[in-house]
């Protein structure tokens, strides 16, 4: 375990480095060691001594794990070379474009709002029952999402024009502030950070190294500010003497950071040695097949949906390949995967289109550790909305 830590680290290592030299925030190298390397690292802490209720990671997810990052570094060999050039001169952008979306995205924060008879999930005792029921009108869901998309076309015209902050950039900063705010009564106040954080990522190019380190201890402190204001809330509702060998919140407090991540890499584990022999083939990877037919949710009585009913449910990206294709099947379809990151990494130069699909496949990288994102039923919808809408205006207006 030793040398293991010790490679991971160097690894790790090595990206920030390369990160900070060339200001290759947004690159997948970077955000692949964000999302799969250092968590790789953290799950290697043996946290079950401490909450008895998750598994420490084991041989086998330590095994594929270590694949994955040999799959990925071995793509760079093959993979399309080219480099990331937003090419802000020959891009259409509108800014009618940006308000449509904040538009659509606070029609369905009223619908939902409506129909749960304009109860706000953060002033409510119990936050995540009254999020998770909050968007229960259809289509609501995908609707407010696009708020997100609004942020990322303020960015673009905001670089469009010369990172000059005129009277409509200002009011599409206001929206954004705005969704920001909706988010967080919303109960997402994580939801809202990661928004800061993507800020951070596209700003890079134009921020000293100082200003970086100060926005980015910004988010930190935030992002510590969050965890409190959950504390109380999870201390009281999933621990007790019996799962826990943690009497106090302030040890809980600091647990939080690896309980977040190294469950994830024990329930892979859990997966890879009770399921052995069954093959999927598709039905947990493309889950989001089953919402097109009218079958929302995989009732399969096995390893993968016990866990999901565990407090620590995630199973990192990997598992849902696992399922479907097995050992080596997994490894195939993340290169697939990684391969498809690349060809468009090196491609979103001097279009809308390639820009705002790296943008939105990228914001799900740091996210690797936690479950399969790429291919959840809303995050499809919102790109198809994406391309449809930038079909529309594309011929139609340019901001100038």
């Amino acid at each position: 375990m030793f040398f293991l830590c010790f490679i991971l680290i160097l690894f790790f290592l090595s990206e920030i480095y390369d990160a900070f030299k060339n200001k290759s925030f947004v690159a997948p190298d970077f955000l692949f060691a964000l999302g799969w390397i250092l968590p790789l690292l953290i799950a290697q802490y043996p946290v079950n001594e401490i909450v008895h209720i998750v598994q420490n990671t084991g041989f086998k997810a330590n095994l594929l794990s270590i694949c994955i990052i040999c799959v990925f570094y071995l793509l760079q060999i093959i993979k399309p070379r080219g480099r990331f050039d937003i090419g802000l001169h020959s891009i259409r952008v509108s800014y009618w474009f940006s308000i449509l979306f904040f538009f659509l995205s606070n029609i369905g924060f009223i619908i939902a709002l409506y129909f749960n008879g304009w109860t706000i999930p953060l002033l409510q005792t119990q936050i995540t029952d009254s999020a998770k029921d909050f968007f229960q009108f259809p289509g609501t869901a995908t609707l407010f999402n696009l708020g997100a998309l609004g942020v990322i076309y303020t960015l673009l015209l905001y670089y469009k024009n010369g990172k000059k902050i005129t009277y409509r950039i200002k009011f599409l900063i206001f929206l954004s502030l705005f969704f920001l705010f909706e988010l967080i009564l919303y109960g997402k106040r994580m939801g809202a950070m990661l928004i800061l954080i993507f800020i951070l990522l596209s700003l890079i190019p134009l921020l000293s190294r100082r200003r970086i380190i100060r926005y980015a201890l910004l988010i930190f402190i935030l992002f510590l500010g969050n965890a409190f204001l959950r504390l109380g809330f999870a201390f009281k509702e999933y621990y007790s003497e019996d799962n826990t060998s943690v009497t106090d919140i302030y040890t809980f407090t600091l647990l939080q950071p690896i309980l977040y991540i190294q469950p994830n890499f024990g329930n892979l584990n859990m997966i890879l040695e009770e399921n052995r022999s069954n093959l999927y083939l598709g039905k947990y990877s493309f889950s989001f097949l089953h919402f097109l037919i009218g079958e929302g949710h995989i009732n399969d009585n096995n390893i993968y949906n016990k866990i999901k009913d565990n407090a620590y449910n995630m199973r990192t990206f990997i598992a849902p390949f696992y399922m479907d294709f097995g050992f080596l099947g997994s490894l195939l379809m993340s290169s697939i995967l990684f391969y498809i990151i690349f060809t468009l990494y090196a491609l979103a130069r001097g279009s809308t289109f390639g820009l705002i699909m790296y943008s939105y496949i990228a914001s799900r990288i740091p996210l690797l550790f936690t479950a399969n994102l790429f291919f959840e039923p809303i995050f499809l919808r919102n790109l198809a909305i994406v391309l449809i809408l930038s079909l529309i205006f594309q011929n139609k207006s340019s901001y100038e």
